[in-house]
């Protein structure tokens, strides 16, 4: 609503303030206050300055954690010392796409327009999308599924990308195309594009025009100098059939495609469409993919009047009406609008649907109006919203939504505005991140010399880091943290490297307070592998020891642990100590490989290697008593960089793969193996975004409990290479969300991490003036989805409060059956509920309450939770 406009443009730097000095004060004044809330660094914001404006005495206060921002500038005021104190508030640059229509797109960007001469337009009266664009644009992994007439399988807004042949459209890859069987074995033949519930095929390719028209609304690929703009530049459009030709359907296709499209995968289901009547079977379809985590969007209905639409009627969808370019209810007093939105108690918020720019049938673009081209609009939020955090629920996303728009009609909820026109930026800005991650911290100085290959380890509080350098022609570097990851020390030369190579692979491991090094290096006729210890926790180091032939080129190491255990493999032996690398036993020479991992005897080893001229993955394993033969575990087009990793029986496997014979290697694959390696699962394709542009390189795994997956690619914007993290709670069985660790760089690689109690430690490389070293950690790492639903499990959720019309409960399936009792401000009993999604604000005889403050408890058998909510009518 329009009252959360100042609280949302209020964002502010977590862990610093500014703060103002009374004159003739020093910074040390302050020192109770600063040593309080750990002060660890207070610097003069402007400097050499000394004016009658006092800015010699304005400082940037940097703490050691994030705080309490405004009790902290109470007390920092209440001092006395300063003569102000404030946050370092956050504003945004004002992004406009380069789309070459984008002028006529009044409903993204409302100057005035008027579109194709109907009437012009009330400055302002948009979504606000040049302002949410800054903050958050799209991700391929978000899948929105269009059910409409199809879509224009060829359009060039659609499918075509300046730099790539990159389509929008989502592709199902466990499908090979033309063959005539069900690869995936979801009950469709060769539904690589979608599927086609009107003539039970395939084809896809819209046959009308509104598809197309909705399809670009929601997610034309944007900023890409052409045609239009979608609200939500990177989404993957799955193409879902279920109107025909003459734009009307069967509710069972309806039915059917909601299905299709929450089975594979879909976050988001857009439905133009809508009939009179009720129906049991298309409820139960909606209700089934809301229980799937689908946020359906749907469009109201044209018939200007109180007529419930279906499945606009149902609770389980947001339900969308239509304004024009004025924020007006469409209706057919308005120029040019012939027809008018649908109305009534049902109705959750609206959107621009008068005379919409946008992709059209035989690639051309058009304008349409009607809620049908309201509903994408939101549509497009919520993949917008899910792009910048994909771990929340449908619920909390059209909370996101309903509550963060602008207020239009009477005041609150109403009948022809629900909830108000929706605001990107608003939502955006109210959108939680991902929670518990501290911000990036840059490790190096931007000295004009790269660093790159960094690898982290970790042992209690203390935080090692080593990485490749060009300072000293090129060197081996090593930085520590002793405060788990909150600060930091001078990074130190560890090793001069004698060779001039792209990649010295260096790997680092510790047991307890000894920190284990390994890298390759050419000091003599021969590339070999050295070994580097400290005893101190990294205080010091000892010489390096070339643990290699000499006289046998050797690369490609990495080193494991396991208890006092130290194991080093590379591309042509291996080698092993018992006491911590005080003393190794002779190389084996016939055990190779490029990764390894240790667990409770069984050691597990990966590498690449050439069959008939094409590489491929292996996999190899010590039993606890001997050597068994390698295993050829892919078999494709191409597949290189390996990595492994092992625990409590399991062991994961990830490398990249060519998935369309070009030469590039641009897709994450991974394999699980049962009982230490014995049995292995099938391979699945991680990132499963396909060819055409789109690169993933670097992937590495790492198991303490729950499994963790880095690897870096180009998934939300062309050419931005980023690093990402999927987490496992299920040893590696799923893999359900694609978290961003990086934002916005040119080119981020090479990632590492580790694990300490419930700490997770990220570091990678950056491409900005040069390549630098960057870190980030995330507490509460262990469990990352488990941990989500545990906090479900003790808490719920009233949503919108203050409400008007209804209120919504969330709790977990988990805490069910449960009795929701209603209590006024004097503590009588006024209402009673069992097991319900949705109050309306009556009593339990149907009579509505009048407004004021009442109070929600939640009884379950095991426990009671209560709740405060304001009813405003």
């Amino acid at each position: 609503m329009i009252s959360l406009i100042l609280f949302l443009i209020s964002l502010y730097a977590p862990d610093h303030i500014i703060v103002k000095l009374q004159p003739g004060l020093d910074i040390e004044v302050l020192n109770q206050l600063n040593q309080k809330y750990n002060l660890i660094e207070a610097k003069r914001l402007f400097k050499n300055c000394t004016n009658n404006l006092g800015m010699e005495r304005i400082y940037v206060l940097e703490f050691s954690e994030p705080v309490d921002i405004k009790m902290l500038i109470k007390e920092y005021q209440k001092s006395g010392a300063v003569e102000y104190a404030e946050p370092d508030y956050i504003g945004y640059g004002h992004f406009l796409p380069n789309d070459t229509y984008f002028s006529n797109q009044w409903g993204l960007h409302n100057t005035g327009q008027n579109p194709s001469g109907q009437q012009s337009g009330t400055s302002g009266c948009d979504v606000e999308a040049d302002s949410a664009w800054d903050q958050e644009t799209g991700s391929r992994d978000i899948i929105l599924a269009i059910l409409d007439t199809g879509t224009d399988l060829d359009h060039p807004d659609l499918v075509a990308n300046p730099s790539y042949t990159t389509s929008v459209f989502w592709k199902n890859l466990d499908e090979i195309p033309n063959n005539s069987i069900d690869d995936d074995g979801n009950g469709y033949v060769d539904d690589t594009l979608g599927w086609n519930f009107v003539s039970n095929n395939n084809n896809c390719q819209d046959d009308h025009g509104h598809g197309t028209v909705n399809a670009g609304i929601a997610g034309a690929r944007g900023n890409n100098s052409a045609g239009v703009s979608g609200v939500c530049h990177y989404c993957k459009i799955m193409t879902v059939k279920v109107l025909n030709s003459s734009n009307w359907g069967y509710y069972s296709w309806w039915a059917s495609g909601l299905q299709y499209a929450a089975d594979n995968g879909a976050r988001v289901i857009n439905m133009s469409m809508g009939g009179t009547d009720t129906s049991q079977t298309l409820e139960t379809a909606i209700n089934y993919a809301w229980s799937k985590g689908c946020i359906i969007t749907v469009s109201m209905g044209n018939s200007n009047d109180s007529t419930k639409n279906y499945p606009a009627g149902y609770d389980s969808v947001i339900a969308v009406g239509a304004t024009d370019n004025r924020d007006q209810r469409c209706n057919p007093n308005i120029p040019g609008c012939n027809w008018g939105s649908c109305y009534g108690s049902w109705i959750d918020v609206v959107a621009p649907g008068y005379w919409i720019y946008s992709t059209a049938w035989n690639n051309t673009y058009q304008y349409w109006s009607g809620t049908s081209m309201a509903a994408p609009f939101v549509a497009g939020l919520a993949g917008l919203i899910l792009a910048y955090n994909p771990t929340l629920t449908n619920y909390e996303v059209r909370n996101i939504i309903e509550s963060n728009t602008e207020d239009l009609g009477s005041s609150g909820f109403d009948i022809y505005y629900g909830y108000g026109r929706i605001n990107l930026y608003y939502a955006l800005s109210n959108t939680p991140a991902i929670p518990d991650w501290r911000a990036v911290m840059q490790l190096t100085t931007p000295d004009g010399y790269a660093s790159w290959e960094p690898e982290i380890a970790v042992n209690g509080s203390s935080v090692h880091i080593i990485f490749s350098d060009q300072r000293h022609s090129n060197s081996l570097y090593y930085i520590r943290s002793t405060d788990g990851g909150v600060t930091w020390g001078q990074d130190t030369l560890l090793s001069n490297y004698q060779s001039a190579y792209s990649y010295y692979y260096p790997s680092i491991a510790v047991i307890g307070d000894t920190v284990l090094v390994v890298f390759c290096d050419k000091r003599s006729d021969s590339l070999a592998v050295y070994f580097k210890r400290s005893i101190n926790n990294g205080t010091s180091w000892q010489s390096d020891q070339i643990l290699s032939s000499p006289t046998t080129n050797s690369y490609k190491c990495d080193i494991a642990v396991y208890q006092n255990n130290v194991y080093v493999i590379w591309d042509s032996g291996f080698r092993k100590s018992t006491n911590g690398g005080t003393n190794w036993q002779s190389i084996n020479s016939l055990v190779h490989g490029s990764t390894i991992a240790a667990e409770n005897g069984y050691l597990h080893i990966a590498y690449s290697n050439y069959v008939n001229d094409t590489s491929q993955i292996f996999y190899r394993r010590y039993n606890g008593t001997s050597w068994e033969s390698p295993v050829q575990m892919s078999f494709s087009k191409g597949a290189v960089w390996p990595d492994i990793a092992a625990d409590n029986g399991y062991v994961y496997l990830v490398w990249c793969q060519d998935t369309d014979n070009d030469a590039w290697y641009e897709d994450i694959f991974y394999t699980r193996g049962l009982s230490h390696g014995s049995a292995w699962s099938n391979i699945i394709r991680i990132t499963g975004l396909g060819p055409g542009g789109q690169k993933f390189t670097y992937p590495r795994v790492f198991a303490r409990d729950s499994v963790y997956m880095l690897y870096t690619g180009d998934r939300d914007k062309y050419n931005d290479f980023e690093v990402y993290l999927r987490p496992s709670c299920d040893h590696g069985a799923t893999w359900p969300t694609t978290l961003r660790i990086t934002r916005d760089t040119l080119l981020s690689e090479l990632a590492s991490m580790a694990i300490n109690g419930s700490t997770l430690h990220v570091v990678w490389d950056n491409l900005g003036t040069s390549k630098e070293i960057c870190y980030r950690r995330r507490d509460g790492a262990v469990g990352l989805e488990q941990t989500r639903k545990n906090i479900l499990t003790t808490d719920f959720t009233c949503y919108p409060n203050p409400f008007t019309r209804k209120i919504h409960f969330i709790y977990h399936k988990n805490l069910k059956p449960v009795i929701f009792k209603i209590y006024d401000i004097a503590g009588r009993l006024v209402g009673q509920l069992n097991n319900p999604a949705i109050w309306n604000g009556n009593d339990t005889s149907g009579k509505k309450l009048p407004p004021g403050v009442y109070f929600i408890q939640l009884r379950t058998p095991v426990q009671v939770l209560i709740k405060k909510v304001i009813k405003l009518r």
